[in-house]
């Protein structure tokens, strides 16, 4: 750590050894920022600098191909370049968290089908593999250290590394709420290999129960004069990973390019204060808001490398932003259980997750374990928030046009305090006519 941007991430996870194939899960919950700062940043703004510390990276060994010939080669021979920060003008800013997802939309297209993952990792001494091995681009993305990335992330068409991606999803599961005094320092930093490349970002206004995008703001041009230059340069090997494959293939390997950064602010993404945003969403340059940006049905499919449309390399862009004299007791509202409402037959347990809609930094659940409730039902509450509701047969005197209320109860604790709230889940049971065999 340096002395000149205090790293503040709140829970340190090992990011290297996290699989981020499946959902990544660290929440951030509701934030409310508190009083004001200078040099209002209502546009993506470009990076002056980056702060950052090299540290040891870790050793494995792994298959490589190149080609048709595998063997074995040794990740991790030199070091990580680990984020705590940036400076835009005179205000530096501090890493805060990670998203709790990053997620990579596919569309099938005429030249790629199914999960392919391209990423880079930093060249070592004597061109061995210097970074800790990564082997997913959500791995390469959603992590505070920015020797690895992606390569040509939108690419369809017009080069040897093409993709069927579409849409790259950061999301806060839990979402975040800005006040007036700091929507324009509040944000998000996006990082690129060369920022050769320009894109479209659009905020995430909602989403349903599994995360999904269901609300986007207003789609905003990013164009390539944007990108800032930090000064750092890595060399790269550039790999393939597919999820038929046994072993990732290493297809080239590139010169010294420098790393870029953009600031992206709550404001510059239309958000407004005591608005509640979940995150952001990135695009291909080649589409408009005419376009289906949820279900990504009329996309075009052919976006070109060449082009420099789908070329972006994207690095590490999954961190939450703030400047370096907000203190963390400022940022967090306190944990907020709110009620949830489910709705199952007499003869059919129901499966949710009580944490989805409520507020809160680092929640669990504490009223956990097997239940009965005072109707004779059955309930199994979890620390991560999922249960299972089930009717134990005490509903049956239920007509088809019956129903009856059942609810329960559970309450959550922010990790770190003793801060906690409750909330009720109420549960509509209805009925169904029993058929019997003769």
């Amino acid at each position: 750590m340096t002395s000149k941007a205090k790293y503040m991430m709140l829970k340190l996870v090992n990011l290297r050894n996290i699989a981020t194939t499946s959902i990544l899960s660290i929440t951030i919950g509701a934030i409310v920022m508190q009083p004001a700062a200078s040099n209002a940043n209502s546009t993506p703004v470009k990076i002056d600098s980056l702060d950052t510390t090299r540290v040891n990276a870790t050793s494995s060994i792994g298959i490589v191909c190149q080609g048709s010939e595998c063997e074995s080669q040794n990740y991790g021979t030199g070091t990580n370049i680990k984020l705590n920060g940036f400076t835009v003008g005179d205000k530096d800013y501090s890493i805060l968290k990670l998203v709790d997802e990053a997620r990579f939309k596919r569309v099938n297209n005429d030249n790629i089908s199914g999960t392919r993952h391209i990423y880079f990792l930093e060249q070592g001494e004597d061109d061995s593999i210097g970074s800790s091995a990564i082997f997913t681009m959500e791995d390469a993305v959603r992590s505070d250290f920015i020797n690895g990335g992606t390569d040509n992330v939108f690419a369809n068409s017009g080069g040897a590394n093409l993709n069927n991606i579409e849409r790259v999803d950061f999301v806060i599961n839990s979402g975040l709420v800005v006040k007036e005094e700091y929507v324009d320092d509040a944000g998000f930093l996006l990082l690129e290999r060369g920022g050769n490349d320009p894109f479209k970002i659009a905020a995430i206004k909602g989403i349903d129960a599994n995360g999904n995008p269901t609300q986007f703001g207003n789609l905003i041009n990013i164009p390539k004069s944007t990108w800032g230059n930090s000064g750092i340069g890595i060399k790269t090997h550039i790999f393939q990973n597919q999820s038929n494959w046994n072993a990732p293939r290493q297809t080239a390997s590139i010169g010294n390019q420098k790393i870029n950064g953009i600031f992206v602010s709550i404001a510059s993404l239309g958000i407004d204060s005591g608005e509640t945003v979940y995150g952001y969403a990135l695009f291909p340059n080649d589409i408009s808001s005419n376009n289906d940006l949820i279900n990504l049905s009329d996309f075009p499919g052919d976006t070109s490398a060449a082009s420099g449309e789908g070329g972006l390399d994207l690095i590490s862009s999954g961190g939450l932003f703030i400047p370096d004299d907000v203190t963390e007791d400022a940022v967090f509202e306190p944990a907020l259980a709110v009620n949830d409402a489910i709705t199952t037959d007499e003869d059919t347990s129901v499966n949710g997750n009580v944490l989805t809609n409520d507020t809160g930094d680092s929640l669990t659940v504490t009223s956990t374990g097997l239940q009965t409730l005072s109707s004779g039902a059955l309930v199994t509450i979890n620390s991560n928030g999922s249960f299972t509701y089930d009717p134990n047969g005490k509903f049956e005197s239920l007509d088809d046009d019956d129903s009856k209320n059942d609810s329960f109860t559970y309450t959550i604790q922010q990790d770190g305090n003793n801060n906690t709230s409750s909330a009720t889940v109420t549960v509509t049971v209805t009925g169904i006519t029993d058929t019997f065999a003769d």
